[in-house]
């Protein structure tokens, strides 16, 4: 009997390259899932910088409140949508954050989320408008929440959203991303701090503050008069006061309060150096500088205040 012949070397050549393609192929269909289709809400990454500088910003109704990183961009919305109760914010990236209150008086969060789950299921032109990848229990400012992973199919991307219910309304909180992966995104690195924040307004105990302005009619440098706001009752009134103040002025980015520090009636106040605004004519800094110390010592506790460093400068 002849032995029998091994087969051919390409033969085997061929067998074992078939077998890498399927395993390289099965590889990289396991990864584009875990990259575009994964179910599982990522770590988020937190930058070292605290909040302190951060913005207050509200909806324009004024019934919550959030903070965010002060360069962020608002986007402002038409009078048509004011009782959506949105605040949206433009992060350097251009991934976007997003808050909305809907009234929902005689719903569960749960039932709200069913009723809502239905109205997408037909939502994109009859067909599925959303899907939910994953689902977890969150807790938000003392209220109970529900924190999703959705896939949002028209607009063809994954985020996380978080639903609120607090009194009669319904608060979410999403991410667009634009062209990046959520989770990749400015907004996504900020967003468990930004909910952090989160503050209802109308069902908060209020204070009065008086926030001091320079008068145009009587063309006086110094900071006298003064308009009075609400502010929610907080452990930092003084610091909170000041930031609302300084918000009013609408100044660049750059500038804002890094710290301040109250010690045997001396209030030491941190503010970065911006040439552009913090520099100028005397009378352009008496006002700034007036407005702030006269702010602050309405506060009976705030015997003096310092800058420091000194950046206003005529």
């Amino acid at each position: 009997m002849d032995p029998v012949k091994p087969p051919p070397l390409w033969t085997s050549i061929f067998g074992l390259s078939c077998v890498l393609i399927i395993l390289l192929s099965a590889l990289s269909l396991r990864l584009y899932y875990q990259r575009h289709y994964s179910s599982q809400i990522p770590n988020q990454q937190t930058p070292s910088d605290d909040i302190s500088s951060w913005k207050i910003y509200s909806d324009e109704l004024g019934t919550y409140q959030i903070e965010a990183p002060v360069n962020w961009e608002q986007i402002t919305h038409s009078p048509n949508f004011i009782n959506y109760h949105f605040i949206t914010l433009r992060a350097s990236d251009s991934s976007t954050f997003q808050s909305a209150a809907t009234n929902a008086k005689d719903q569960t969060l749960i039932s709200y989320l069913q009723d809502l789950d239905q109205k997408n299921a037909t939502g994109w032109e009859g067909q599925p408008g959303k899907k939910i990848l994953s689902s977890k229990n969150v807790t938000v400012d003392s209220l109970s929440g529900i924190e999703r992973l959705e896939q949002w199919l028209a607009a063809d991307y994954i985020t996380v959203v978080t639903y609120l219910k607090a009194g009669d309304f319904v608060y979410d909180f999403s991410i667009q991303p634009g062209d990046i992966k959520y989770s990749d995104s400015e907004v996504y690195k900020n967003y468990s701090r930004i909910l952090s924040t989160f503050r209802l307004i109308n069902n908060q105990p209020l204070r009065t503050v008086r926030l001091y302005y320079t008068d145009d009619i009587t063309n006086d440098c110094e900071a006298k008069s003064y308009t009075e706001s609400r502010i929610p009752i907080s452990q930092t009134p003084i610091t909170d006061t000041i930031k609302l103040l300084i918000s009013g002025w609408n100044p660049p980015p750059e500038f804002y309060l890094k710290s301040a520090n109250l010690k045997n009636g001396t209030l030491i106040l941190e503010f970065p150096m911006v040439y552009s605004f913090t520099t100028g004519g005397s009378c352009h800094i008496q006002s700034l500088t007036t407005a702030i110390i006269n702010t602050a010592k309405q506060f009976p506790e705030v015997k003096q205040v310092i800058f420091d460093p000194e950046v206003f400068e005529p």
